[in-house]
């Protein structure tokens, strides 16, 4: 599973004898995504189209993960 597909908050099951990690909820990238989806909201307002605000928020949201993965 790559970086950018791991859970943002992955929730830990424990045995005696191994850990299984159980992945719901948002991935990383999602969850960056949307972060940088409302930053662009708050600085450009409503005056952005939604279709760029979209595009951009998932450029930046990848550009973190491709940093994160050096």
């Amino acid at each position: 599973m790559e970086n950018k597909d791991r859970p943002a908050y992955p929730l830990n099951e424990e045995s005696s004898d191994r850990i299984e990690y159980i992945y719901s909820g948002l991935t990383k990238r999602e969850l960056f995504a949307a972060m940088a989806m409302q930053a662009i909201c708050t600085h450009e307002g409503t005056r952005a189209e939604s279709i760029y605000v979209a595009s951009r928020a998932v450029k930046l949201a990848d550009a973190l993960l491709i940093e994160l993965n050096k």
